[in-house]
């Protein structure tokens, strides 16, 4: 893929999640990411990568670091409300602890994703392991939706985001050769579980 069209991927990504941010807030954060991509660019170009190599570089870090991105854009949002209506900050990080780790966990599926995504190609001569190499893709690239869709939906629909964010993350969880994904998927959930039992009623007027 051509660097240009993974950076155009990639701002039009950053302009979709920044939508309805505070215009400064939003003008920020594109800067920050024109920044990063011109930065990207320069060192690539220096090191003699491919340029299609270079723009695979850019997709994969878009992709990776979506889950992140949503984290970034709930937490600027809550930030704005707390500001206007003044909610003391310690109360927006007693409710977003657990973002934390729904995060690490969304990065983790995507890694994963990508992983299988790189075997499967290289086994295409393997048939046997083809189907099993795409189901599993399949698999982690849904539980990362899944955690993105739910934290993007805390606010808005947190018994629902809650239940995404749970699914999501039992692919962690169920990881038992490894160590620290299935920690991080446990907090997790009871990190939706806990916004899932405190959120107010659809009924219930806010305070």
């Amino acid at each position: 893929m051509r660097i240009e069209l993974a950076s155009a991927v990639t701002r039009s990504w950053v302009r979709l999640y920044t939508r309805r941010l505070d215009a400064d807030i939003r003008a920020s954060r594109i800067a920050e990411i024109e920044s990063d991509l011109w930065e990207h660019r320069r060192e690539t170009e220096e090191a003699g990568v491919e340029p299609s190599d270079a723009g695979l570089q850019v997709l994969a870090r878009c992709l990776a670091g979506m889950p992140a991105d949503l984290t970034w854009r709930s937490g600027a949002a809550a930030g704005a409300r707390a500001s206007r209506r003044g909610e003391p900050m310690n109360d927006v990080i007693r409710r977003s602890w657990w973002l934390v780790p729904a995060v690490l966990v969304g990065v983790f599926d995507v890694m994963l994703f990508l992983g299988q995504v790189t075997d499967f190609f290289g086994l295409i001569e393997f048939e046997p392991r083809v189907g099993t190499r795409l189901a599993a893709s399949a698999a982690w690239l849904l539980a990362a939706v899944c955690i993105a869709v739910g934290i993007a939906l805390r606010n808005r629909r947190p018994q629902r985001a809650g239940s995404l964010v749970i699914v999501g993350s039992l692919p962690a969880v169920l990881s038992a050769w490894m160590v620290v994904p299935p920690l991080l998927g446990i907090a997790a959930i009871v990190g939706a579980i806990y916004q899932m039992t405190t959120a107010p009623s659809p009924t219930q007027a806010p305070a």
